[in-house]
């Protein structure tokens, strides 16, 4: 007689599905069902979907709408077209929630701050190219950062607008002066790093000059890379990759902006 059989496979594998299931209730299911009965909290309306078990058409919505930068309206569309505040959904197997609701935004950015994470996969991310820091801690090593950061923002630092002026004029010395219509959005943004730049690290990418040196704009594309791993990244089966797969690129990425400006900080 074998000792394997499909049967076999499925009563074990159903035995360990109803063990965690009782794990979880009288754990995590437990102190959410206190914190519910504490609160008088009511259940998250949920998101319809086609994919009842892994939300893979969420996930495939949030990705497109991700990289057309439209991921905020879709998610306020979201919230309007099931007439909520604060809505429950399923991707790839987890349950995630988008709120607009005003006494939850409250809690999570104020009354009960400490209760809530930036999170693990946040902070990986972060971590990986920007180290620890005040963007990738919390607790009392996030008030310590703040602390460390704070002469920085102190009025008599902040008064002196000269470096800022200097960034500003170069922006505007690249706006076509012929009425030309023309994106500001990446001005913009290069206009913040370079100030962010030389503020807290003492020298600027310059990233607005019309030829940065070689190590600024090493850093510029790298730093951009490691915020938004994706996006270049075209056609599903290779987002699909990026998302699962290791990225050695970001990698490389990391390194160089851990090796150039934050070695300074």
């Amino acid at each position: 007689m074998a000792l394997f059989s499909f049967t076999k496979l499925a009563i074990a594998l159903i035995a360990l599905f109803l063990t965690h299931r009782v794990y979880w209730e009288s754990t995590t299911g437990a102190r959410r069902r206190a914190l519910k009965k504490q609160h008088g909290c009511l259940p998250a309306k949920r998101a319809p979907r086609k994919d009842p078990i892994l939300g893979i058409d969420w996930f495939i919505k949030n990705l497109k709408n991700f990289k057309e930068h439209r991921l905020l309206e879709f998610w306020q569309s979201g919230l309007r077209d099931n007439n909520a505040h604060t809505l429950s959904l399923r991707i790839l197997g987890q349950r995630l929630y988008i709120t607009d609701d005003v006494d939850n935004l409250k809690t999570l950015l104020a009354t009960n701050f400490d209760d809530w994470s930036i999170g693990t996969e946040r902070i990986k991310q972060i971590t990986a190219f920007l180290g620890k820091g005040i963007f990738t801690t919390e607790g009392p090593a996030w008030r310590h950062s703040r602390d460390l950061l704070r002469p920085c923002f102190e009025r008599s630092a902040v008064a002196d607008v000269t470096m800022m002026g200097k960034h500003t004029n170069r922006l505007i010395d690249l706006v076509p002066k012929d009425g030309t219509t023309i994106d500001l959005a990446p001005l913009f943004h290069q206009l913040t790093l370079d100030i962010a730049t030389e503020f807290l690290f003492g020298r600027s990418t310059n990233s607005l000059d019309l030829e940065p040196d070689e190590e600024s704009r090493e850093f510029v594309e790298a730093f951009e890379y490691c915020q938004n791993p994706m996006k270049d990244t075209k056609g599903w089966f290779n987002i699909f990759l990026a998302v699962f797969l290791p990225d050695r690129h970001f990698k490389k990425c990391a390194r160089i902006v851990k090796g150039t400006y934050l070695r300074h900080a």
